[in-house]
């Protein structure tokens, strides 16, 4: 029992490393800020394309994704810290003759408080942490996850949506796997009360035990209209001490039937600690990025979107944040450019831009 714990806890929780330099932060000049509402997403995207950039050259297919929204800030959110009274709740919705006698609480030796509930065909948990487990038990841990892990490929939802894979036996559309994993989440976030929406990013898939191929969607959390951007860990010091946010999963092994859902962490509302007008803009993003890139090999850019950026801030306990996985921390929410110049989940390539100070990030996701 406990073996099967830790597994689904790794599953949630797994944690990798990757490389990161940084730039000191800048103040906006005028020429490269725009007001958020005058932002086209069509005009910067031909811009983008038709730019010259010394090292780095854009993708015939990339896509600039500006999300509808005339009003952006700088906020705190607090992790939420009593997603476990949601339990019996949850269990009652998606476990078909649930008997709370199979419910039971689990130490593992942490603050963070486990029901579990096993009935010999589903597995399901919820934590204090927000978090929320609920898997077919046939099909429980058949999917593995790691930078050691080798996924076969991972496509982005919004250029690849007509890519056909074989899961299982079945052929399926990834358009498909997104609208199932939009109605499950729909309902899991109704019936949940959650604090934020979740939507699907991105599709890895990988070859399991038995020889077939499963996948991976992952999702994320969306705040007041925005992706809260993920990545699982670095192991030089941020310039900020990014929050780790562990990206809500869903597995597919058999077509488009949802085999396991994982979600951690809800955000909820804290403050407004500033309110942003002006942005820079997208195509200044991609050319400070290119000079943050001097002297590096050309990199292909394939997608760019606007984000809220996670960094660690404090508990509000005064305790020390654990990488923002602790019920209570405090995450400071800033928006960000994200160009993506390899999207691969786990060894990723992408830069982050401050759309606020023009501070520039380039990470490798390799160890």
């Amino acid at each position: 029992m406990k073996k099967t714990i830790s597994a689904i806890i790794c599953t949630i929780l797994f944690l990798t490393s990757c490389s990161i330099t940084s730039d000191e932060s800048v103040n906006n000049s005028e020429e490269s800020v725009i007001d958020v509402t005058e932002i086209k997403a069509d005009d910067q995207e031909k811009e983008i394309k038709a730019a010259s950039y010394d090292n780095i050259t854009v993708s015939d297919g990339f896509k600039l994704t500006v999300p509808a929204s005339d009003s952006l800030g700088i906020y705190e959110v607090v992790y939420s810290d009593d997603f476990d009274k949601k339990g019996e709740l949850l269990f009652k919705k998606y476990i078909s003759d649930y008997d709370k006698k199979n419910a039971q609480d689990i130490d593992d030796n942490s603050s963070t408080k486990i029901i579990q509930y096993d009935d010999g065909k589903t597995f399901s948990m919820v934590t204090s942490t927000g978090g929320f487990v609920l898997a077919d038990k046939q099909y429980l841990n058949k999917v593995r996850y790691g930078d050691s892990i080798p996924f076969i490929q991972t496509d982005l939802v919004d250029t690849a949506g007509n890519t056909e894979y074989t899961i299982g036996n079945k052929s399926v559309i990834l358009n498909e796997l997104v609208s199932s994993c939009d109605s499950f989440i729909s309902e899991f976030v109704s019936s949940a009360n959650y604090p934020n929406t979740i939507k699907p990013f991105s599709f890895s898939t990988q070859t399991i035990d038995d020889g077939s191929i499963a996948g991976i969607m992952h999702c994320r959390y969306n705040y007041k209209d925005l992706p809260v951007f993920d990545i699982q860990s670095i192991y030089d010091e941020y310039t900020n001490k990014i929050a780790m946010l562990t990206p809500p999963t869903i597995t597919f092994t058999d077509g488009d039937k949802i085999t396991q859902f994982a979600a951690i962490c809800g955000l909820c509302d804290y403050k407004t600690i500033q309110t942003v007008d002006k942005i820079v803009s997208p195509a200044d993003a991609v050319a400070l990025t290119s000079k943050k890139l001097s002297g590096y090999l050309d990199y292909e850019l394939q997608y760019e979107e606007l984000v809220y950026f996670p960094t660690c801030n404090e508990n509000r306990n005064g305790i020390e944040p654990q990488n923002g996985n602790d019920a209570g921390d405090v995450i400071t929410l800033t928006p960000y450019w994200i160009l993506y110049f390899e999207p691969n989940w786990w060894h990723e390539t992408f830069a982050a831009v401050n759309a606020v100070t023009e501070e520039v990030d380039f990470v490798r996701n390799v160890r």
